[in-house]
Parts: C-alpha cells; sequence; structure tokens
C-alpha cells in the first residue's frame, strides 16, 4: 500500500474515535494493536499510559516520542425531562466555541444549544454563555427517549 494512502486510512481511523479525557481507552487500545506490529515490546499501565519500545540493532543516538490520546469534550451531567443533555467541559473548552457546535454521544449526534434568542434576556445576550447554561440536543423528545439510545448521565461528548 502507497504510504500516503496507508497514513491517510490512519489518520482516518484514528479522528474516528472518540478519547475524551478520561475515556480514552478506545484509542489507547488502538494504538496498542498498531504498535504491536512495529515495537518489540507494549504496555499499558494501570492509568492507562502506553508505551511501546522499538530497539535497534546498532548503538547510537535514543529517540523518545511523546503524545497524549486525548481530546476536549464533555461529560452528561444530567438530562432534562424533555429530553435536552446538561453537560460540563472537560479540558481547556473555550465557552465561546460551543453553541451550535456538532459533538457525538454514545455514536449520536447532537448540537450544543442555547436558549432562542427571543427568550433570552438583554444581558444573555451580550455575553459569552457558560456550559451550565447550554444544552445538548440529541433528537429525542423525552428523558425515556434519550435512555432508548443508551445515553446516560457520566458518558462522555466528543467534538
Amino acid at each position: 500500500m502507497e504510504i500516503k494512502t496507508f497514513l491517510r486510512r490512519t489518520l482516518e481511523e484514528l479522528t474516528a474515535l472518540d478519547g475524551v479525557s478520561g475515556f480514552e481507552q478506545e484509542v489507547v487500545r488502538y494504538l496498542q494493536k498498531a504498535f504491536a506490529e512495529l515495537a518489540d515490546q507494549v504496555e499499558v499501565d494501570a492509568m492507562g499510559n502506553l508505551y511501546a519500545i522499538r530497539r535497534g540493532a546498532l548503538e547510537g543516538p535514543r529517540l523518545m516520542i511523546s503524545a497524549h490520546s486525548d481530546e476536549i469534550g464533555g461529560i452528561v451531567k444530567s438530562i432534562d425531562p424533555e429530553g435536552f443533555l446538561r453537560f460540563d467541559t472537560l479540558g481547556g473548552v473555550l465557552p465561546a466555541m460551543l453553541v451550535g457546535r456538532r459533538v457525538r454521544i454514545r455514536g449520536h449526534l447532537g448540537v450544543i444549544g442555547v436558549k432562542s434568542g427571543h427568550l433570552q434576556r438583554p444581558s444573555e445576550r451580550e455575553r459569552v454563555l457558560p456550559s451550565d447554561e447550554l444544552y445538548i440536543d440529541v433528537g429525542a423528545q423525552s428523558a425515556e427517549q434519550v435512555a432508548e439510545m443508551g445515553i446516560a448521565v457520566g458518558d462522555p461528548v466528543a467534538y
């Protein structure tokens, strides 16, 4: 396989995985499998850190590559009776970037919304609203429908 095709496919696979901070196990499993084909030794510690070691045949300089496998996102903190998800942010999330952002929870797509402009007080229209004043709409009409989708309090929210 051509290297560009391989790299493109790998990047597509990696970016399709959700790895919100504290929920990056799927990314670690993917990397563990991928590195097993390339490295002499692959380990995952109790904290979920992945170590891959490849020993060279010759003496010489050593190289260490360090990266993180998580991404910023959120976590579902409650579900309204009307089926809207309330959430907290995880990581360095900029509140100004939240409204209208598409998200994914347990494979279901949603969008971060805010109270309609004509219902907002003038002071609300003039400031960036914090995440506790926003919600996620996954298309459900009730908390029961959200539960049927398999979404629950504590689930990660990925961009």
